[in-house]
């Protein structure tokens, strides 16, 4: 139900392209009609042409936000951000479709402009709250995003994790990142594991799938990792299995115009912290008990290990 360049970001782009834009334009042709006394054919047409130009300008935008790097630092500013810029650029489009339809009436730009700001001061807050409506927002209501420093363990951990088609390691407090392991195409939508051998030290191995332990296959990255504990890693699961499978975990998820966004592969690495794969290319550390979050790096499918003292 969304006329304006905000519009793809708040419904599915067909009904707010279609059906949303031909109801706003309406509404606004109307308001038009019963303010300034234009012809109502004049005012509608003009209008749904209008909601239909800043509407498509704005699933253009919607493409260009793939490429702007959104994680849980920045998402909720992004958001902010977004509102203020397509009202903005809505009023601005569409402001020269209320001159042309206030024509008749000898309007000033002034008084279009004055006359465009009117109609979005109304419909703009009733489609903010259809888009906080129908998005899911349960990260925000649920989570508080904090410092890295405030949830690291105790004791030290190593992380491997997914760049790319690289395989890299890392404190899991910061520190440089060397790269261990080039994977292959296949291995790539695979996950990494880790064990402990027959010596006692540690493996590192990517496992093309998880999900089947009895038909996978894996490769050894690293091994003979000495004085590292593994901590064993719960792959991502199914969305129907999560309130059941992840307990806490559950309401780790966010869905809105600019990310959708749940929790993936998932490592325990205290009673109460958890690394979790969150949004395809997000390492963030969660502990429930407080219910903070923050992210630790880029990446996909990790593994990690505490560091024996």
């Amino acid at each position: 139900m969304l006329a304006n360049m905000g519009s793809p970001m708040m419904w599915s782009e067909f009904f707010a392209l279609t059906v949303g834009n031909v109801l706003l334009g309406c509404i606004e042709g109307a308001y038009l009609v019963g303010r300034a006394r234009v012809p109502v054919l004049r005012s509608v047409g003009v209008m749904l042409a209008a909601n239909f130009v800043s509407a498509f300008l704005g699933a253009f935008l919607l493409r260009l936000n793939a490429d702007v790097d959104f994680t849980i630092e920045n998402v909720v500013a992004f958001l902010v951000l977004g509102v203020v810029v397509t009202f903005v650029l809505t009023v601005l489009i569409e402001w020269p479709f209320v001159k042309f339809v206030l024509a008749p009436t000898r309007a000033t730009s002034r008084r279009a402009l004055m006359a465009t700001l009117q109609i979005h001061a109304i419909t703009y807050p009733a489609m903010l709250a259809l888009w906080l409506f129908s998005g899911d927002f349960a990260l925000f209501r649920h989570w508080d995003v904090v410092a890295v420093e405030r949830l690291l363990p105790t004791t030290r951990h190593e992380l491997f994790y997914v760049v790319g088609n690289r395989v890299v390691r890392r404190d899991l407090a910061g520190g440089e990142m060397t790269t261990v392991a080039t994977l292959t195409m296949d291995e790539v939508y695979g996950g990494l594991t880790m064990r402990v051998d027959s010596g006692g030290g540690a493996v590192l191995e990517c496992v093309l799938s998880r999900a089947y332990p009895q038909a996978a296959t894996s490769r050894t990255l690293l091994s003979g990792l000495l004085g590292l504990e593994p901590r064993p890693v719960t792959p991502s699961l199914p969305h129907f299995a999560d309130r059941e499978q992840r307990g806490s975990l559950v309401d780790l998820h966010l869905e809105t115009w600019c990310a959708s966004w749940s929790a993936g592969d998932s490592i325990q690495l205290s009673d109460d912290l958890h690394l979790v794969e969150f949004g395809g290319d997000q390492l963030i550390l969660a502990k429930p008990s407080s219910r903070e979050i923050a992210l630790v790096a880029r990446g996909r499918r990790p593994a990690a290990a505490a560091v024996r003292p």
